[in-house]
């Protein structure tokens, strides 16, 4: 697999706890706040859905006055790669993960999450950019 982020975002510095199967990049929001670009890939069991990821990504950043005081959460089918993708956009976050249930029995996902402020339609240009980038290779490798 391989992906570009958009030019837009810089790569952050290695944080030793993070796991080694994400990577994050950041970058300043018009509004002066701070947006988070993660693409992960994470093994998942089997009965796992691309939509049970999105939720599993979005968890930490809720609490139980979102849960009950949020508006719902926004679910559509999206690009990620070429493959038609589960996304959920958790607007009073604000935080956007796309996913994908791959056959091998991992999951990729990407995620955006803006801090201070909301998803402004150039961020969100971008994430999906960056979503339709992610190059999947599901051949055999003969051919890499």
């Amino acid at each position: 697999m391989s992906f570009r982020p958009p030019r837009r975002f810089e790569p952050m510095e290695f944080d030793p706890n993070a796991p080694l199967h994400a990577l994050f990049y950041r970058t300043t929001t018009a509004s002066g706040g701070v947006a988070e670009l993660a693409f992960r890939r994470i093994k998942v069991p089997p009965q796992f859905a691309a939509g049970e990821v999105c939720d599993l990504l979005l968890r930490p950043h809720g609490s139980i006055l979102l849960a009950v005081f949020a508006p719902p959460v926004l679910r559509t089918v999206e690009k990620l790669g070429p493959i038609d993708a589960q996304q959920v956009h958790q607007p009073a976050i604000p935080m956007i993960v796309r996913a994908v249930q791959l056959p091998d029995g991992y999951s990729v996902a990407v995620s955006l999450r803006v801090e201070g402020g909301p998803i402004d339609e150039p961020l969100y240009r971008s994430f999906d950019l960056a979503c339709r980038a992610v190059d999947f290779k599901l051949s055999s490798g003969a051919d890499r």
